[in-house]
């Protein structure tokens, strides 16, 4: 915990995502540099429970009212960072590398999915997190994750059933169904009715709110589908129930402090600790296509999306698909579940090791080099309005 909280500080007085800085002192810390710490089962079960209060905190910080506001362009601007990113890094993987269909799948969809909260920080680290650039970003985080999550969740399903048919397809697609159908009744007929309990002082609003948490992840859990799209949709409900300013602070406070504070550090540290880079020295060309594609797939479509959908200008436009670039939290974590779902039938992972790492190692580049790549274009948006 020292040395994740030492990488963390320095992280973050470097202006970066601590969230880097605590996967970095688990390599550190790790088999692959020190091997001070090995993997054990509680170390395990705090990543998990890390996991899960992440996911949770995420739906908490998302503001669903936002994205709905401005919907109308966030969704397309979403839709044009998924649909190209997911198939070139398809093909990428499945032709390039040669890897399984399930695999590639997996990969197409954890590649576009953006981190609300490393998102918020590049945002509010330029003060335009207020304006019409920060809303339309981050309504289209909101969208991406969504979408994603559900597809994920899907895969994930697929590969414990250990066969890709139309019958496990359509399968998959019922439990979904069932899945948004229960959890959308719950969220928005049943949960107001305990709103008191969210909103006035004494009555354990942070207990509820863990108790719902736990029952969305569990029910997703029980239909064949991951936790993280219960506990991200608990989150987002939990929200909007909570009307008080105060008690919604400590709420959130509190499960930060879980998220952030303990068991995602140890998550991020765990993280750390699994990463190989084999895949940079026999596939280093592979990892620069990624990074072009991450990078510039996204500022041409998304940007082009913003720029003619919602008319903003050059430069606001690439001010929205430069910061929808920030990855190193969401997708480390749903590369993690990928790298632990073994896939029925043929013993292996839904995400290689070398994937996985792939995707830590991108995080941590996209991360780096978006600040440098926005500042050009807040300069001249200044000067614009000046």
């Amino acid at each position: 915990m020292l040395v994740i909280w030492l990488s963390g500080r320095l992280f973050r007085s470097l202006k970066l995502p601590p969230v880097l800085g605590e996967i970095l002192a688990g390599v550190l810390v790790g088999p692959a540099v020190l091997g001070i710490v090995q993997d054990n089962d509680i170390i395990r079960i705090l990543a998990e429970l890390g996991v899960f209060f992440l996911m949770l905190h995420t739906g908490i910080d998302t503001n669903s009212k936002e994205f709905f506001r401005h919907a109308k362009l966030a969704l397309p601007v979403a839709v044009f960072t998924i649909i190209p990113l997911a198939t070139a890094s398809f093909f990428l993987v499945h032709s390039f590398l040669g890897f399984e269909l399930l695999p590639s799948l997996f990969m197409a969809f954890v590649v576009p999915l953006n981190s609300i909260p490393v998102i918020i920080s590049l945002l509010k680290g330029y003060d335009i997190n207020k304006t019409r650039i920060g809303h339309t970003a981050l309504g289209a985080t909101v969208a991406n994750e969504l979408i994603l999550f559900v597809g994920i969740s899907g895969l994930i399903a697929v590969a414990q059933m250990g066969e890709f048919s139309l019958f496990s397809l359509l399968f998959v697609v019922l439990k979904i169904f069932l899945f948004f159908s229960v959890t959308l009744l719950v969220g928005i007929k049943i949960l107001p009715s305990f709103s008191s309990i969210f909103n006035e002082n004494g009555k354990k609003g942070f207990t509820f709110a863990m108790i719902v948490g736990l029952s969305f992840g569990l029910f997703a859990e029980i239909i064949g589908l991951h936790m993280i799209l219960g506990a991200y949709l608990a989150g987002i409900f939990i929200r909007q129930q909570i009307t008080n300013e105060t008690i919604m602070k400590k709420i959130e406070d509190r499960f930060y402090g879980l998220s952030y504070s303990f068991l995602g550090p140890v998550f991020f540290a765990f993280v750390g600790m699994t990463i190989s880079f084999d895949i940079l020295w026999e596939h280093p060309f592979f990892i620069f296509l990624l990074f072009l594609m991450m990078v510039g797939i996204q500022w041409i479509f998304s940007g082009s999306a913003a720029r003619y959908l919602g008319k903003f200008s050059w430069a606001e436009s690439s001010l929205v698909a430069l910061s929808l670039t920030g990855r190193g939290g969401t997708e480390i974590i749903v590369a993690q579940i990928g790298l632990t779902t073994i896939i029925v039938g043929s013993n292996s992972p839904l995400l290689p090791e070398s994937l996985f790492s792939s995707i830590v190692l991108l995080a941590f580049l996209t991360t780096l080099i978006a600040p440098f790549l926005m500042r050009p274009f807040v300069k001249r948006l200044q000067k614009e309005e000046e």
